[in-house]
């Protein structure tokens, strides 16, 4: 059945619903042979069991048939009949979402207050035909008003966009197809996004068809384009000896001089023991990594096989890698990247030249192998190791005279990561962000998602981008039911810049995502997120500046950047044991969750001015920052350089004209002082991490700071006529004199 088929299947199951809620003829003119497959769909209905007689009022085939909107059902404790089909569903919704050994049954008993229950049906699909979008298809939406653990933690919140506050989606249950019965069996079941189920073993062939097809993306033709023209970086195979890679054939690690294919690996190390760092249990084997002694020979053909491994003696490599390596060979990839083999691990030239080198080594690689299960490097990859797989597991029901086949939809590729250990590590954020394509092996399914699109072994969405005019939801559903939008498709965001569209708004969002992760080594926090700040600074004069000296904060992006703020959980970043520190001006000089002033938070709820955000000509009142170790002024913007250096540009020249009659008239602001400043050659001599700035103040006697609350951080500040908020970097720094005084 082609895509349009399958399209017009859809919506001929709308059209004709009022024929099939009738029941069969039984004209004396239909024959023997036309009446014996309808006697048997009839004992086979009979045959099976029957909905309670709560649930036999839910009218489930209407559901089913169009959207309907939600509805209170009864309290949860009243579906909990052992032999009805859909109270079993509703049961085994609740323990995907509370865990293992929970059902209705333990939630009633042990709940503080009986949770009640809620449904209705809503669509993942949009569809516009003849200029009218229509959803068909709709699947049940199950909610309770008490929420399951963890629920908050594993949902991006859109500043609060969904305001439904007590309704908690357990499950989205879809109609599947069925192997019984006549035409009227299966005629609710998908047609345009197809279940089918997962084998304890990957489809490779499948995984192939992905990798091809992507090739034929518009993003693949860009990176191709940009690497012929020398504006993609591949400058790690030209520069030093070559970039070392696993040769998976071979098993060796190997020097590659020229481009060539090659696929990441991304996973959670976790506690294990390495030949470098021998903690632990006595009788733990540590496992290999690449150094100065071994290198040699693990560059040797064999030298990271099976027979070699064993005859280095107590040492090993963990299940994560040798998978990786598995899946390579049988997918057709001949190379792999995996740090802790193609890093000379205790070589601080290779080592700190690789990691500031992280966006490319990810950006360039043909797919990164992200192993979302687990929670250390012995995890493997599920599905190259054994996994469950997914099987459909449908129950079976008899609603208005048709049989209909019900199971609980699997989770959304949003749900598996953000639930995942691999999701709150520091490394990883980059790992996936830098990666043009990635595949996620999570427990019991691989997904694959790129610039472009997500596809999954759980349902046959590979030929629905041919249609232009089709989109299907990806990420988790919405109870709300004025959003139509798929507000959060998936966790993959792509931060490696192809087009050029990076803006310092994504750079907030990655700072906000990225100050919710974990490190083993709080020193590590700038290295670790070093190749996303390289995708900020790419193509411009004022890359380079060092890591160290812009503290993580891109040149270009200063003056928004540096309105950031610690939330209340955050606390001073401490690096024991180490001479590392980090500017007080830097976001990295805190540990946890970090927002910015004029930034959407995916985490707060907050009305905030995006006048700053607008592409409207606005100038801050500092013509010029000065890094630490650095001899030069770097310009806030041109038409300050143009101001203090007196260059002769009529447009520029009108707008700076306009911006300080504003300044100096509206703020009271004395912009003479403030040019004759900026265009001064002298400069302080600043230390590494320092940040000096020539920029304005207002003067006034009347200066006015208060406490806002008994506790917290937060003060009111008056000068003159302006108000505004202070904060405090430390609580204990709020003891101040009172101002009247």
């Amino acid at each position: 059945m082609t895509v349009t088929d399958k399209i017009q299947h859809a919506l001929r199951l709308v059209c004709d619903s009022a024929s099939r809620r009738r029941p069969p003829s039984s004209s004396p003119n239909v024959s023997r042979q036309q009446l014996e497959p309808e006697r048997q769909n009839q004992e086979r209905a009979e045959s099976l069991p029957d909905l309670c007689a709560n649930c036999g009022k839910l009218d489930l085939y209407s559901l089913l048939l169009t959207e309907k909107p939600s509805k209170e059902l009864a309290p949860l404790s009243d579906y909990l009949e052992p032999d009805c089909p859909f109270c079993n569903l509703l049961s085994r919704a609740v323990q995907s979402q509370w865990g293992e050994g929970w059902s209705s049954s333990r939630l009633v008993a042990e709940a503080d207050q009986i949770p009640n229950a809620f449904i209705q049906s809503r669509s993942p699909i949009s569809l516009k035909r003849d200029g009218v979008t229509e959803h068909p298809e709709p699947r049940l939406l199950l909610a309770l008003d008490t929420s399951p653990p963890g629920y908050s933690e594993n949902r991006r919140v859109i500043r609060e966009v969904d305001r439904v506050k007590d309704r908690y989606i357990i499950a989205e249950i879809e109609s599947v197809s069925g192997g019984h019965g006549s035409m009227a069996t299966n005629s609710l079941a998908p047609s345009l996004i197809p279940r089918r189920a997962v084998d304890a073993d990957i489809d490779y062939e499948m995984v192939r068809q992905w990798l091809r097809d992507c090739k034929q993306h518009a993003h693949t033709a860009k990176a191709l384009e940009q690497m012929e023209s020398d504006r993609f970086d591949t400058e790690l195979f030209g520069a030093r000896e070559g970039f070392r890679l696993i040769d998976v054939q071979d098993e060796c690690l190997v020097l590659k001089n020229e481009p060539c294919a090659f696929a990441a690996l991304s996973y959670v190390w976790g506690c294990l023991p390495t030949i470098l760092r021998p903690c632990g249990k006595t009788e733990d084997v540590p496992i290999l990594l690449t150094t100065r002694n071994n290198l040699e020979s693990l560059s040797t053909p064999g030298g990271l096989s099976k027979a070699s491994i064993e005859a280095m003696h107590s040492v090993r490599l963990p299940q994560t890698v040798t998978d990786a390596m598995e899946f390579s060979r049988r997918i057709g990839m001949g190379y792999l990247w995996i740090d802790t083999l193609c890093i000379v691990q205790d070589d601080k030239e290779d080592k700190g030249y690789l990691i500031q080198a992280m966006d490319n080594v990810y950006d360039i690689a043909t797919v990164t192998y992200i192993a979302v299960s687990g929670k250390n490097a012995d995890a493997g990859l599920s599905g190259v190791s054994p996994r469950r797989g997914r099987t459909i597991n449908a129950v079976t029901i008899v609603d208005e005279d048709t049989e209909i086949h019900l199971s609980l939809a699997p989770p959304t590729l949003n749900d598996e990561v953000r639930s995942s250990v691999w999701n709150t590590r520091g490394w990883t954020f980059q790992e996936q962000a830098l990666s043009q394509r990635c595949l996620y092996f999570t427990e019991d399914e691989v997904y694959f998602n790129c610039i472009q699109l997500q596809w999954r072994e759980a349902y046959a969405l590979e030929s629905l981008s041919e249609v232009q005019d089709l989109t299907v939801r990806t990420g988790p559903p919405w109870w709300n039911r004025k959003l139509r939008k798929d507000l959060d498709p998936t966790p993959y965001r792509y931060l490696g810049d192809l087009t050029g569209t990076l803006t310092i708004k994504d750079y907030q969002a990655a700072v906000q995502d990225y100050s919710r992760k974990t490190l083993t080594f709080p020193e590590d926090v700038l290295h670790a997120f070093e190749g996303v700040f390289n995708r900020f600074t790419k193509g411009v004069f004022r890359s380079k500046l060092s890591l160290e000296q812009t503290q993580g904060i891109p040149a270009d992006y200063l003056y928004q950047a540096m309105l950031w703020f610690p939330s209340e959980e955050t606390r001073r970043r401490v690096c024991e044991d180490t001479d590392v520190f980090f500017s007080s001006w830097s976001w990295a000089s805190w540990d946890g969750p970090i927002e910015f002033v004029f930034g959407d938070s995916l985490w707060l709820s907050r009305n905030i001015s995006q006048a700053p955000m607008k592409k409207k000509r606005m100038h801050v009142l500092t013509p010029y920052w000065h890094y630490g170790d650095s001899a030069r002024k770097f310009w806030t913007d041109e038409m300050w350089k143009a101001a203090c250096e007196g260059v002769e540009d009529a447009s520029v020249t009108e707008q700076c004209h306009r911006f300080m009659s504003y300044a100096q008239d509206k703020l009271g602001i004395d912009m003479k002082i403030l040019r004759d400043q900026g265009a001064s050659v002298d400069l302080l001599e600043l230390q590494l991490g320092e940040l000096g700035f020539v920029g304005a103040c207002i003067q006034a006697t009347n200066v006015v700071l208060e406490r806002k609350t008994e506790i917290g951080p937060i003060c009111s500040l008056e000068i003159g006529p302006h108000k505004g908020e202070f904060r405090f970097d430390d609580t204990q720094s709020t003891h101040f004199d009172d101002p009247s005084s």
